[in-house]
This record gives C-alpha cells, structure tokens and sequence, in this order.
C-alpha cells in the first residue's frame, strides 16, 4: 500500500523531474469489444490507469522494482478512488481506500 501512496503523491504535488520521469504513461480507453471481458474492461476503465513498459517475461527482480510492480494493482482500483484527480488534502482519503480495498473489504 505504501507504493500505492507514493505513486499518488508524485502525482499530486509539484514532484522533481527525476521523479516524475518514473511515472509510466497512461493506457487509452480499451474499445466495448464483443466479448464480456472487453466490455468489463471498458466499463470499469479510468483515466489514471497506466501502462506497464515491462515485457512478461521480464526479470522478477525488475518487475517488483517501483513502480513496475504496483502497476497491476493500481490499475484495479476502481475509477472512484481517483474522482477527485490527485489532490493531496485528499491522500488519507486514498490511503485509507486504497487499504479496504487490498483486504477485500470493499
């Protein structure tokens, strides 16, 4: 959870370049598609959600590095948790959601 945090706050505030030039791009939004899991990946698109640059059979060592290895799990965070963009009078907010949501509690 704390990757998750941190990738918010380099989003939120004026971070150096250096640490900005971390963030990976952003993914476009997926087409319907036909199928029910190309329409679920439509539907439960967001704009925050990113990209991971890493080819799959990458070194596992490279792939748990920040911020690589929170990659999949920020992109499954629903599109609320991100409705106010990035603000940081709203981190404890995201923190504490991001939490209930890695125990299943949401």
């Amino acid at each position: 959870m704390g990757a998750h945090a941190y990738l918010y706050k380099i989003q939120s505030w004026d971070a150096p370049e250096r640490l900005t030039r971390m963030i990976p791009e952003r993914l476009s939004r997926p087409p319907p598609g036909r199928t029910r899991l190309a329409r679920q990946a439509h539907e439960t698109w967001h704009a925050h959600k990113l990209t991971n640059v890493l080819p799959l059979r990458s070194l596992d060592r490279t792939r748990r590095a920040f911020p690589f290895g929170v990659i999949k799990e920020w992109n499954s965070l629903p599109a609320e948790f991100f409705q106010d963009a990035f603000e940081y009078s709203r981190l404890q907010n995201f923190k504490c959601s991001v939490n209930m949501h890695l125990r299943g509690m949401l």
